[in-house]
């Protein structure tokens, strides 16, 4: 079926294939998959135009390669959302967001960053937010879509 190709390798060439923005590291030591960072240019595109909202959000290895599934979502004027970049990442860290979040901040060139960035309550990702898009203001969404504002001045019920 992959005619002696990896599956990874396989992944690659659909990624090129559909014209997909992609970038990827990999352990030094066994060259196995650490991040895999990918983009449509037609979802940057309507980012592009409407670049005021990022809601962000992982999946936590429920895939059959036990990676953890990090979404980037938009909003349009109307309210719709649509995907904009996705990760796998092999670990839930800040080190694997901030690398996440900067692999989207340079596919976008010289663009600043979002008005409001809306994650939940995950630590790693919160901090790695702060790190990459600090003029940013930062949403979370708790578990009942509960939402509250941080700043630098703390966070307050909305």
């Amino acid at each position: 079926m992959h005619a002696g190709r990896s599956e990874m390798q396989v992944v690659f060439e659909i990624l090129q294939s559909k014209c997909y923005i992609y970038e990827f590291r990999t352990y030094e030591t066994t060259n196995a998959l650490k991040d895999l960072f990918f983009v449509h240019p037609t979802s940057l595109n309507i980012w592009r135009a409407f670049p005021q909202v990022l809601m962000m959000d992982a999946t936590y290895k429920t895939n059959k390669y036990n990676m953890s599934f990090f979404e980037i979502v938009g909003v349009t004027s109307t309210s719709n959302s649509f995907s904009i970049a996705f990760v796998l990442m092999d670990e839930e860290k800040e080190a694997n967001y901030t690398w996440a979040l900067n692999r989207l901040r340079t596919t976008l060139g010289g663009y600043v960053g979002p008005y409001v960035i809306v994650t939940d309550r995950e630590l790693a990702l919160m901090n790695a937010c702060a790190n990459v898009f600090p003029a940013s203001n930062r949403l979370l969404c708790g578990w009942r879509w509960t939402l509250w504002i941080s700043d630098s001045s703390g966070c307050f019920w909305l």
